[in-house]
């Protein structure tokens, strides 16, 4: 069974990654990083959001970020827009870091998310050097209800 908590703060880890490497594009600035910016490649980006666990060892810390960025990181290829709109979403409702709480019936925010999954979609696919990952992106788009509830059902 998995841990809902720790697949979203995965989730928004892997959107950071996605939000780091399409900066350039959604912006025309590089990343910065301690003042300086540069650009960092999705290695560099898994070690600063995956950060070295107290006693590793050089060789096991880099074991475990490969594998990291493998399962955490490339596995979100096909939905890597919506994790980059919720990592986004989660900095602009709680910037200081506390937990990101929504409802899950708030259409105001799901239509943001959308919108905003569709316009990192397209980043991701003019970025070069994300081309892997712009060919598994599934797409999405936002169907309005055509009512507001159920209706009750006839006994």
């Amino acid at each position: 069974m998995t841990n809902i908590i720790q697949d979203i703060e995965n989730t928004q880890r892997a959107g950071r990654a996605v939000l780091t490497l399409i900066k350039a594009t959604d912006t025309g600035q590089l990343p910065i990083f301690r003042g300086e910016q540069r650009h960092l490649t999705l290695d560099f980006t898994t070690q600063i959001l995956w950060p070295r666990r107290a006693n590793e060892d050089e060789e096991t810390y880099l074991q475990r970020v490969h594998s990291l960025e493998q399962r955490k990181v490339r596995g979100h290829y096909p939905v890597a827009h919506l994790a980059a709109a919720w990592a986004y979403l989660a900095n602009e409702m709680g910037p200081t870091g506390a937990p990101t709480v929504y409802s899950y019936l708030d259409r105001n925010f799901h239509r943001r998310w959308v919108a905003k999954a569709n316009q990192f979609a397209e980043s991701i696919r003019k970025t070069r050097g994300l081309e892997n990952m712009a060919e598994q992106l599934i797409d999405i788009r936002w169907i309005e209800p055509k009512q507001d509830s159920v209706p009750s059902r006839s006994r």
